[in-house]
């Protein structure tokens, strides 16, 4: 398991970005706790992983959280 924390320099609205990447590594699992705004490192969700050795596992998980960002949204809506 990673966590998705928010960013040092954000507060208020945001929106995940990167979700059509991270969808395609097989194993891994994004959830995201639906809060309404996030806050230097508000933990907003987290993403698991599975692979057929923990190693792999790992390295899904590792590849997944580089792919997720957490971006300022302007328009307020998640």
């Amino acid at each position: 398991m990673v966590n998705i924390l928010g960013p040092q320099n954000l507060n208020g609205a945001y929106a995940v970005k990167g979700l059509s990447r991270l969808l395609k590594i097989p194993g891994v699992k994004l959830y995201i706790y639906g809060k309404k705004a996030t806050k230097p490192q508000r933990k907003l969700g987290h993403i698991t992983a599975t692979g057929k050795t923990a190693r792999q596992a790992l390295e899904r998980a590792a590849k997944a959280r580089k792919i997720v960002e957490i971006v300022p949204n302007a328009g307020g809506n998640n």
